[in-house]
């Protein structure tokens, strides 16, 4: 991605300009635009199981995946950390 034509012309375009400072959720306008960017390069296929995944680590997004594969069901719930951190 980093070296294909859309990220290229974002570059040529500004994106280096975007704060790079993170903000509460440890993003920045920078990384949430270079996400988007990201995103929208995919084949839509893997777009949508990196939009469904989203949250997830690298661990749970395989084992998500391998669920799917073999058709087994399963429930996403959604966690709020915060009550955790308390």
């Amino acid at each position: 991605f980093l070296e294909s034509q859309a990220f290229s012309h974002a570059c040529n375009e500004g994106i280096e300009g975007l704060s790079k400072d993170p903000r509460g959720d440890s993003s920045s306008q920078y990384s949430r635009e270079v996400q988007r960017l990201f995103l929208a390069w995919l084949p839509e296929e893997e777009r949508h199981f990196m939009e469904t995944s989203e949250g997830l680590g690298n661990s749970q997004k395989a084992e998500v995946a391998w669920l799917e594969r073999k058709g087994y069901a399963y429930t996403e719930v959604e966690v709020d950390i915060s009550q955790w951190l308390q």
